[in-house]
């Protein structure tokens, strides 16, 4: 996929399905957050290339 540049914070991310989305779109996600421990551990599992 053709990288644009454009960039994207997820804010409350969830499981990361709105992350998906954006990379679907061609955007990088450069960060998901979420309070709730559950959701980060899914969108870690859905993104393999997120860092903690």
């Amino acid at each position: 996929m053709k990288k644009t540049g454009k960039t994207v914070i997820d804010l409350f991310c969830g499981c990361g399905g709105l992350s998906y989305g954006f990379i679907e779109a061609g955007y990088e996600v450069v960060l998901g957050i979420d309070y709730w421990k559950d959701a980060i551990e899914t969108f870690k599992y859905n993104h393999k290339n997120s860092i903690e």
